[in-house]
């Protein structure tokens, strides 16, 4: 089995399909903002939604960056997806330890999609013989890959104390200890791993009509440049919908970037790293720019919420 091909999350065992933790409910969270006198939990799915609805509140109806997609797209719609732009659901919730956390409540039904995802990313992180452990054809009635550990990076903001789970990471060979000044406070920033995020992105068409993806089985991206079934069709999604969230999020997570597996429901159709540096460009121009925009909005969220 290569990467090619997508284990569906009915041949796995249920262990290995880890859930989400609210932070309502991560006791280590709880107590690294005990630790660092911070009166707020979060993490970054819970926190990027909010910061989201603050960008537009800053920069009303900027359009997404599209300056570099072919003429055809000029005819397409230039703004943010709706379901971007739509209001985002969050609950405060107190800790027993006396912290409160913010959970996002979901806005969208259960879908083969978020259970594909699930054991996609967990086929993308481990090695083949670690993955063939937790599936049911390959063992006599029982897992028998060492149990999952997630891993997490907490990062402190002002009150906020935001959790981002690692995913993937790798050694930088041109490491170099630096200062890094965030938030008016000096910290030494550990530069020695890459950390990067996995998402898994489903093509177009299943994504438009998730409920009979089962007649896109055989889809594939066919070329470059084009509005349809095209690498830069997908590229034109991820703007509009999703670059705004992986920017907040690599950046609470202090991540360099991330890494996208395009994929149907059978099989992944190709692989691309998007580096942090790109996201900023796209969005904003720079990273300058981009930093600026996100030290606003945590600041402005950590002053609504507290």
């Amino acid at each position: 089995r290569g990467f090619e091909e997508i284990v569906l999350p009915d041949r796995m065992y249920p262990e290995y399909i880890t859930g989400f933790t609210p932070s309502s409910r991560d006791k280590t969270l709880a107590e690294m903002a005990l630790s660092q006198k911070c009166r707020i939990t979060g993490s970054t799915s819970s926190v990027s939604t909010m910061l989201v609805q603050i960008h537009f509140a800053f920069c009303g109806k900027r359009p997404a960056g599209l300056s570099r997609f072919s003429p055809i797209f000029e005819a397409m719609p230039r703004r943010y997806t709706r379901t971007l732009r739509m209001p985002s659901q969050t609950v405060l919730r107190k800790r027993p330890e006396g912290v409160w956390a913010i959970d996002g409540l979901p806005g969208y039904k259960e879908n083969v999609l978020m259970g594909l995802g699930k054991s996609f990313e967990q086929q993308l992180v481990h090695t083949e013989d670690v993955f063939d452990g937790m599936m049911m054809e390959t063992t006599n009635g029982k897992g028998v890959a060492p149990p999952l550990v997630d891993v997490y990076r907490f990062t402190k903001y002002g009150n906020l104390m935001l959790r981002s789970q690692l995913d993937t990471a790798k050694e930088d060979e041109d490491y170099e200890e630096e200062e890094c000044i965030s938030n008016s406070t000096t910290t030494k920033k550990s530069t020695k791993l890459k950390v990067f995020d996995i998402k898994t992105r489903a093509c177009n068409p299943i994504r438009m009509d998730v409920h009979n993806h089962k007649l896109y089985e055989t889809f594939r991206i066919q070329k470059l440049l084009g509005a349809f079934k095209s690498f830069e069709r997908e590229w034109y999604d991820m703007v509009r919908a999703t670059f705004l969230k992986y920017n907040f999020q690599c950046r609470i997570g202090q991540m360099d970037g991330v890494i996208i597996a395009f994929h149907n429901v059978k099989e992944v159709l190709g692989y691309q790293y998007v580096p942090l540096t790109l996201i900023d460009e796209v969005l904003c121009g720079s990273s300058e720019i981009a930093e600026a925009a996100f030290s606003t909005g945590v600041q402005c969220l950590d002053k609504l919420i507290t």
